[in-house]
């Protein structure tokens, strides 16, 4: 049994124009609707649909919206005042782009001739109680091409010549000449037909001859042919007074086309569910970034002569707690590199004879010269984001130290970087720009784009620094660091506020690609630090500052990217700052790191967060005696202990490449590993101290040593 359409069959049309100019919507509309400015195509929303007939009809749309120009479409009125022509040229321009269409995607023509055999088994063309070699020859075309010329259907000779020229046609003018001809042709053949009709009684009786002889010298206004019995009598007084008139009875038409135009509305779905599209909106990044200098400048203070040596103390014991781990990292990355490298070397013959081998050719017929290729490593870049909302108060002095360590790493082995906070503190905008936050100019709020409220995205690193810059940037960061743990001074400007993520995501497309074109990197890569969930997205504008709530529940929705030509369906609005980050990796190529910072090994937040690498997650997952399993059979507090005693644990969460939950507070802060041997010394303890000793150090750096991982594989 054929399967009814999907949603995924749904979008299948949309996914084949993805090489197009074209968006397609789906709408409660009676037929197919283009708006050749937006270049969107609007097809109507269809009922007891399967896959084939869905194929078909909306690639026949398709092929309009490619190749028909606006007053081709069948709804669109043309300028010519002949009786039924509109007709035939939609008979002939269904013809020219059918063909287009199935050139193009030769994979859609079985689901045509699926979906012709469908209509034809519905009766969509009214001929079912008919012969179809009766049917005058525009219909006969009309059948035919729709069936791609594979039903069994009787032409003439000078009708299959018709035909060939049909199948010829490329361009919409040479379609105009064509139905003229068609329209011509179709006209004779009508007013052959009806005189066979008015006059095949008379050739029964000669009397019939006499009558009709007489009948013809009747004036038309006179009494005599009113009164005259005659089968033929009607037929013959219209033909006479159409002609009169500069009309004629012999206009043609095409059944087949009108009756499939009229079962049209039996295909609608009236009960489905409204299609609604959406999508982000454009960020205004001079509202939204405050550049480093800026940044810097409210931690002023920092720079005053009693704060310098306490700054620099702070630097030194950083650096002497970090700067060898770093440096053993630094070789390990570029061992990595190599490796990898030298795993994709091939060796090649270049045609060249070796004159050295010339002497061993008996022995050995490979006598020419090789050449090693050895291909460019990737070059990566990496945008950090760091959480400045108010939950992340413990979390801050280690979560900038951990920041500072690949700070230090990206500058020793040359990675591009760039380290943003994200929040909205009106405080710290305010502090910043010197003025009051007006949230509504941080994005565009045009129709149908979802409503983000203000974000703020604030530098505080890059890799363009110059050494005197970083230094003094990086001392300022160390003082920052320092006023989180101990009862020291913190500037205004550095207020927390909530957690906007999903709209520093979507700010951040324009930043990551000029970034990467800046940089001339192969793979950016965005890590992103942070302790909750991003803020609510459930809204859209209407338009001059009108807005509603979106109701996935109750409507079909989609966050669409027209440019992009990338379309995402949300059941729930929870889904859409997974979706943005799926979006954000498409469009910019990037990679996303995600470290989540529990305070504690939160039973609730695990459960609520973690996924195993199969994908299933205690939300939703089977429930026996009290407890959650997942498919793998651990429960939540078999993964709650090993947080507790590694504190670090890799989840598999959607839109991340990857993500790892990180124990917070002091567990975040670096320490300064000692080798731990207990007893006589051996060479086997040594060993597992400096195993152990070296796991601290990757668990105790873990954003430096798990950004290593994810990019030199």
């Amino acid at each position: 049994m054929t399967k009814q359409v999907s949603i995924a069959q749904k979008t299948m049309v949309a996914k084949l124009m993805a090489t197009e100019n074209v968006h397609i919507e789906h709408r409660k509309t009676s037929t197919a609707l283009f708006d050749p400015v937006n270049r969107i195509l609007y097809l109507p929303i269809w009922k007891d649909m399967h896959g084939f007939m869905y194929d078909h009809l909306g690639g026949h749309e398709v092929g309009h919206a490619l190749y028909t120009p606006a007053e081709g479409w069948h709804d669109a009125v043309v300028n010519d005042d002949r009786k039924n022509f509109k007709t035939f040229l939609n008979v002939v321009e269904d013809i020219r782009i059918e063909k287009k269409v199935l050139r193009k995607y030769p994979g859609l023509r079985k689901s045509f001739i699926q979906g012709f055999d469908e209509l034809l088994k519905r009766d969509f063309f009214g001929i079912a109680d008919r012969d179809i070699n009766a049917l005058p020859f525009v219909d006969r075309l009309n059948v035919y091409s729709k069936s791609q010329y594979e039903m069994n259907i009787l032409f003439s000779e000078e009708e299959k010549n018709i035909i060939e020229k049909a199948k010829q046609l490329e361009t919409w003018e040479q379609v105009l000449e064509f139905t003229n001809e068609l329209y011509e042709y179709s006209k004779d053949e009508q007013q052959q037909l009806q005189y066979e009709d008015e006059f095949e009684y008379s050739f029964e009786e000669q009397d019939s001859f006499d009558a009709y002889d007489e009948l013809e010298s009747f004036d038309v206004d006179g009494t005599e042919l009113e009164d005259y019995e005659d089968p033929s009598k009607e037929n013959v007084l219209n033909r006479r007074k159409a002609d009169k008139h500069g009309e004629s009875q012999f206009d043609p038409d095409c059944i087949t086309d009108k009756n499939y135009r009229m079962n049209e509305n039996s295909l609608l779905d009236d009960s489905s569910k409204e299609y609604k599209y959406f999508s982000y909106p454009e960020p205004n990044l001079n509202d939204i970034i405050t550049p480093y200098h800026i940044v810097h400048r409210g931690m002023q203070i920092y720079s005053a002569p009693h704060m310098i040596p306490i700054g620099n103390e702070e630097v030194r014991i950083f650096k002497n707690k970090n700067e060898k781990y770093i440096s053993l990292l630094a070789k390990e990355f570029e061992m990595r590199k190599a490796a990898k490298t030298y795993s994709k070397n091939k060796i090649s013959e270049t045609g060249d004879i070796d004159v050295s081998k010339l002497a061993s050719y008996k022995f050995d017929d490979n006598i020419f010269a090789k050449i090693t290729k050895i291909p460019r490593g990737k070059s990566h870049g990496l945008v950090l984001l760091l959480d400045y909302s108010g939950s992340m108060s413990n979390n801050m002095e280690g979560s900038i130290e951990q920041i500072l360590v690949l700070a230090l790493f990206c500058r020793k082995v040359n990675i591009p970087f760039v380290v943003y906070s994200f929040g909205n503190s009106s405080k710290s905008f305010y502090e910043d720009k010197k003025q009051s936050i007006d949230y509504s100019k941080c994005f565009s709020t045009n129709e149908n784009e979802l409503i983000f409220g203000g974000v703020q995205l604030r530098e505080y690193l890059n890799s363009q620094m110059n050494n005197a810059t970083f230094t003094k940037c990086f001392r300022n960061m160390m003082l920052l660091k320092k006023s989180y743990s101990q009862n020291f001074y913190r500037p205004p400007s550095e207020y927390l506020s909530s957690t906007p993520l999903t709209n520093s995501i979507v700010a951040l497309v324009p930043i990551m690609k000029e970034f990467k074109q800046k940089n001339n990197l192969d793979i950016t890569n965005l890590i992103i630090v942070h302790d909750g969930d991003s803020d609510y997205i459930n809204q859209y504008s209407t338009g001059n500052g009108g807005y509603k709530f979106l109701q996935p529940h109750n409507e079909n929705t989609f966050i669409v990217d027209k440019k992009n030509k990338l379309q995402y369906r949300i059941r729930d609005t929870d889904e859409i700052f997974e979706t943005t980050l799926n979006w954000f990796t498409k469009v910019t190529g990037s990679k996303i790191f995600g470290f989540y910072i529990l305070n504690s090994s939160s039973r609730s937040a695990i459960a609520q967060k973690y996924h195993s690498q199969s994908g299933d997650s205690f939300y939703g997952s089977s429930y026996r005696r009290h407890k959650y399993y997942l498919n793998d059979g651990r429960d939540i507090s078999t993964i709650v202990k090993e947080f507790s005693k590694t504190k670090f644990l890799i989840s598999y969460n959607r839109g991340y490449d990857k993500f790892f939950f990180v124990s917070g507070g002091k567990n975040l802060v670096t320490e300064q590993e000692e080798l731990e041997v207990t007893g006589k010394i051996t060479n086997t303890k040594l060993k597992t101290a400096f195993m152990k000793m070296n796991k601290k150090k990757q668990v105790s750096r873990v954003l430096v040593s798990k950004f290593i991982e994810g990019i030199a594989v």
